[in-house]
């Protein structure tokens, strides 16, 4: 696991900087000056922090909150929606694709749907696959304002516990749903397979709060051109890697 995260961490690093290379002769922009003055450091007051932390958030959430909350609800709807099939959206819509990612040894429309939701954040890749391939956890009762407060702050303990062992490797392997979860993705992927996935996990469209700040620092159009380029090298690659390890 550590070799194969420092191989990702260094091919998002290498295709970073070829991008960059490319890129800096095909647009031939003019070069700016790295040099900046660093102004002398000092222990900010905690009034000030809380100042420029809300004036930037508020400033983000203006103008971004706007594209997150449309892709946040298409995503709920895929996942909400269900068809006269019997199906929902998101799986019609991940097995309608499925087809595209076989190529890369995701032949699995469960596999291929959870890069969906991943647009928003890479990691609900894995939260998407575990409701797909183990199943959702059972309805909770409903239940009062101080009560849900209380399960909210059990629940907080238990995930930060949680985290601290698995951090550390105290807890001596994961629950079982991480355990049924990783017995059936292994029947649904090779290792080719699980390599691809995660090249191209790594390297397609960054999360949706990135797609907003690239359209407002520089416009729809090259947001739309980061979105198309970084797809398709993400599935280049990742069918490269599929075709020299399978």
């Amino acid at each position: 696991a550590a070799v194969v995260v420092t191989g990702l961490y260094l091919l998002g690093f290498v295709v970073a900087i070829a991008s960059a290379l490319i890129f800096r002769r095909v647009l031939r922009t003019p070069e700016g000056s790295g040099a900046m003055e660093l102004p002398s450091y000092r222990w900010p007051p905690a009034s000030l922090v809380l100042r420029l932390a809300w004036a930037r958030t508020r400033a983000f959430l203006q103008s971004a909150g706007g594209p997150i909350l449309l892709v946040v609800s298409a995503i709920w709807l895929l996942l909400e929606v269900t068809l006269p099939s019997g199906t929902s959206l998101f799986e019609a819509v991940a097995r309608t694709l499925a087809p595209l990612f076989a190529p890369l040894g995701l032949g699995d429309w469960r596999v291929v749907g959870a890069l969906i939701p991943a647009a928003v954040a890479k990691e609900v890749a894995i939260g998407s696959m575990a409701l797909t391939f183990v199943g959702g956890a059972a309805a909770t009762a409903p239940m009062g304002f101080l009560p849900g407060l209380r399960a909210m702050g059990t629940g907080l303990l238990e995930a930060a516990r949680d985290t601290l062992t698995s951090l550390w490797g105290f807890g001596g392997g994961g629950d079982e749903v991480d355990s049924v979860l990783t017995a059936r993705l292994s029947g649904a992927l090779t290792t080719a397979g699980a390599m691809a996935f995660m090249v191209f996990l790594l390297l397609y469209v960054p999360c949706i709060a990135t797609l907003a700040a690239l359209r407002k620092a520089f416009g729809a159009r090259w947001m739309t051109f980061s979105i198309v380029y970084q797809t398709t090298i993400a599935y280049l690659l990742a069918w490269g890697v599929y075709a020299l390890w399978a």
